[in-house]
């Protein structure tokens, strides 16, 4: 499982359409790009080319469409042709745009994100109109100095969060306006891999969710640990952060409810004592409580 974030270049042994410049139709989807640079997409063989990918092993649905993007610049906005777009759509964007939209349409868009890999640095990516969480995102900013700001905004009673976010470099904000972070439960965990620590960043839950099932942490050693979800296991199992499992940090996590949980994550403004059962809820088991509370 061990996977550095780089980019590999892909082959498909598909039939694959190149569609170029502003308000392009993406083939085989109902959705339309805008922005510089071209698109291409796949339907064929697409879990076999995302191998290629950093940190991909998410599964893949049937009937899942590769999009990638590439040569980006400035503000690139995908969004439906018409009201509403349901595609599964794994994404690549190659290239570090100041702004990614990713619209299904919020009204009546029920799309899905298994896997997206952001080659470069990015400055924003703002998601809206999926009908469950998004699966992984995964970002090469390594060299970035200002961080990623990741944020959902998608309406819905089981959709708007995310499982998984993996960077390479700082997180400046991961957001979920209507949902929260973390897997279905603490058989099928998220995680949340920050690989430069920032006095800036935060984490930020909506207001009737909260930061669950999940591993927060720099790195995870793959030679100790065949799956997130066994280092997950193994913290819990034994109540503290494992060898193995490497410390991150960030300004705050500001969220009404953690747990269960695995924070290996030094967070600068922590809760205080008496804020815990008021103003923040705990559901155990969360280890490495103290590394965000007083």
């Amino acid at each position: 499982m061990k996977k550095g974030i780089t980019i590999i270049a892909v082959v498909l042994c598909a039939a694959t359409v190149y569609a170029k410049g502003s308000g392009s139709t993406i083939p085989n989807t109902d959705l339309v790009y805008t922005g510089p640079g071209g698109v291409e997409s796949f339907t064929e063989n697409v879990a076999d080319a995302l191998t290629n990918y950093p940190w991909s092993d998410v599964p893949i649905p049937p009937g899942t469409v590769l999009i990638k993007i590439t040569n980006t610049g400035n503000t690139c906005k995908i969004q439906p042709a018409d009201k509403g777009s349901q595609d599964t759509i794994a994404l690549i964007i190659d290239g570090g745009p100041s702004k990614i939209q990713m619209d299904f349409g919020q009204a009546k868009g029920a799309g899905t994100i298994p896997y997206m890999y952001i080659n470069g640095n990015a400055g924003k990516v703002l998601f809206k109109g999926l009908a469950e969480d998004i699966g992984r995102v995964v970002v090469d900013n390594e060299n970035d100095s200002r961080g990623i700001h990741l944020q959902n905004i998608s309406k819905g009673k089981t959709c708007g969060g995310f499982k998984d976010i993996i960077t390479a470099g700082k997180l400046h904000r991961a957001q979920s306006n209507h949902a929260g972070f973390g897997g279905p439960d603490e058989n099928d965990i998220g995680i949340m891999m920050i690989g430069k620590e920032t006095n800036k960043g935060q984490i930020k839950a909506g207001s009737k969710s909260g930061v669950a099932n999940i591993l927060i942490c720099k790195s995870v050693n793959t030679n100790k640990f065949a799956t997130f979800q066994e280092a997950y296991d193994t913290c819990v199992a034994s109540n503290a952060v494992q060898t193995g499992v490497e410390m991150t940090g960030l300004m705050k996590i500001n969220t009404k409810a953690i747990g269960p949980a695995v924070l290996a994550v030094d967070v600068d403004k922590k809760y205080k004592s008496n804020q815990v059962g008021k103003r923040i809820k705990i559901t155990d088991p969360v280890v490495g409580l103290g590394n965000v509370t007083e």
